[in-house]
């Protein structure tokens, strides 16, 4: 499919929902009879050799630690059952490993990468003035070009993550 779209029109109603997210999971691991957090490793971290990104437990100490509005010591959540709604934490580095595969996603017939160029399709769903929901990603189209983007907040992070695939450029803001 081609990432691009000249004007968003919306066909539903959109809500943001970590409901969704941790059911997508949740089927996922039933699917693969594999835990979440090991199925994300083996099908996304370790092939874009995201060596310390974890999703239940502290795998290196190349993760920021969490921290509070204040700035304070913060205790990172523990999502169990709701792991694929935000979980994840990692570094720089391994987010700019994400970002480039993202960014790159729709060039490749690799399996990873052809799930992550579906997921950032547009689904015809108007989410804010200028923007659309893909399946997955947020869709901002402005000035003839598209950005798309993916940001969330959890217990003592911050992230944003954006590209715009036509000038092969792209932005990681984590937050601690």
């Amino acid at each position: 499919q081609d990432i691009q779209s000249t004007k968003v029109k919306s066909i539903g109603k959109w809500e943001y929902s970590n409901y969704g997210y941790a059911l997508l999971g949740l089927v996922l691991s039933q699917q693969t009879n594999i835990d979440y957090a090991e199925l994300t490793k083996q099908r996304i971290l370790d092939p874009l050799e995201m060596e310390d990104a974890t999703i239940d437990g502290w795998s290196s100490d190349n993760i920021a630690p969490p921290l509070n509005s204040s700035g304070d010591s913060s205790d990172y959540w523990n999502f169990k059952a709701f792991a694929s709604a935000g979980a994840l934490r990692d570094n720089v580095l391994d987010g700019v490993s994400f970002l480039k595969a993202s960014m790159s996603a729709c060039q490749s017939n690799d399996i990873i990468a052809r799930s992550n160029c579906q997921t950032q399709q547009s689904t015809n769903i108007q989410t804010y003035k200028h923007s659309e929901m893909g399946l997955g990603w947020n869709r901002t189209l402005k000035d003839g070009g598209i950005v798309i983007w993916k940001n969330g907040n959890t217990g003592g992070y911050s992230a944003f993550i954006g590209f715009n695939p036509e000038k092969h450029i792209g932005i990681i803001l984590l937050s601690n």
